[in-house]
């Protein structure tokens, strides 16, 4: 009669670690679910994946890095440039651009005929705004056209023509210099080309006239208060001053509409007409010399072309 009570501990104890090992397997399941299947029953399934284990990549879905763009990051997107170079699509470069100099006779290089340029190069020259004027460049509508060449740092601007790209002095050759818009350009002492040089001179010196084409001044200057009446005048004298006026020498007066103090322009008149006075005068800085387009150097007060 003892063994039955023994058999029943017996089967107690199986079933108690049977069901610890389910309850492992299930763990063990939640871990590995990831890279493996567990079947229905809890105990884990063979592993899931091609023959060989050998598992096809989608390269395009793999990030490099690049930003889909060609080795040195060269892409389109220009910010608007000043001068010569508005109106050019494409323009701003990236990476490495404008950090070497041009190529020997490659795109603005200093030139005085066309045998100082590569064969796909002649010697430009422009004696109106002297733009790349004695450099060597070619004639272009885009970017690529510059950058087919051997100078791959190299753009087209808005005169239509190829430059080499800058990011400072050490980028051009001798002679040129990195201008504002980026490129090389042919100009300063010892370049050879006409250069603007001088002392603009202060807006507050400069007459009315000379202040409204002086870049970078403005007029203020102007002639105010109220008019005399012409009925107010009892002489010819006083009657003929004011613009407007005019006297009757029968009827011994003074009639007409005197012309209102706003509509007189310069510092004389205004002070001839009784009623009225000039204030105000040129105001502002001066632009200097070297920012001004060489063919508008001389209207500048104090600038003048040279030539060293």
């Amino acid at each position: 009669m003892k063994s039955q009570p023994m058999a029943r501990s017996f089967a107690i104890k199986t079933v108690a670690r049977a069901g610890r090992n389910i309850q492992r397997t299930r763990v063990a399941c939640v871990g590995l679910f990831l890279l493996a299947g567990c079947s229905d029953a809890g105990t884990p399934s063979a592993l899931r994946g091609p023959a060989n284990g050998i598992i096809d990549v989608d390269a395009g879905s793999i990030p490099l890095g690049e930003g889909g763009t060609s080795a040195g990051g060269r892409t389109g997107g220009s910010s608007a440039r000043g001068g010569a170079d508005v109106g050019v699509s494409g323009g701003s470069m990236g990476g490495s651009i404008g950090a070497t100099l041009p190529p020997t006779r490659g795109i603005s290089t200093p030139c005085a005929l066309d045998a100082d340029c590569a064969s796909s190069l002649s010697c430009r020259f422009d004696s109106a705004d002297y733009i790349a004027d004695q450099q060597c460049t070619k004639t272009c509508e885009s970017n690529e056209e510059c950058a087919s060449t051997s100078d791959k740092d190299s753009f087209c601007i808005g005169a239509r023509i190829c430059v080499h790209a800058c990011k400072s002095d050490a980028d051009c050759l001798a002679k040129t210099h990195c201008n504002d818009s980026g490129w090389c350009e042919r100009g300063g002492p010892g370049s050879g080309v006409p250069y603007c040089a001088g002392t603009p001179t202060s807006c507050f010196l400069l007459s009315d006239l000379q202040c409204i084409g002086s870049r970078g001044c403005t007029n203020d200057a102007k002639c105010s208060g109220v008019a005399s009446s012409c009925y107010s005048q009892f002489d010819s004298y006083s009657c003929s001053r004011i613009h407007g006026c005019y006297w009757s020498s029968s009827s011994k007066d003074c009639s007409g509409s005197a012309r209102s103090c706003s509509s007189h322009f310069g510092s004389s008149t205004c002070a001839d007409q009784p009623g009225c006075s000039w204030s105000g005068g040129c105001t502002g800085v001066a632009d200097s010399c070297e920012s001004q387009f060489l063919s508008l150097c001389s209207e500048q007060p104090g600038c003048r072309l040279r030539t060293d």
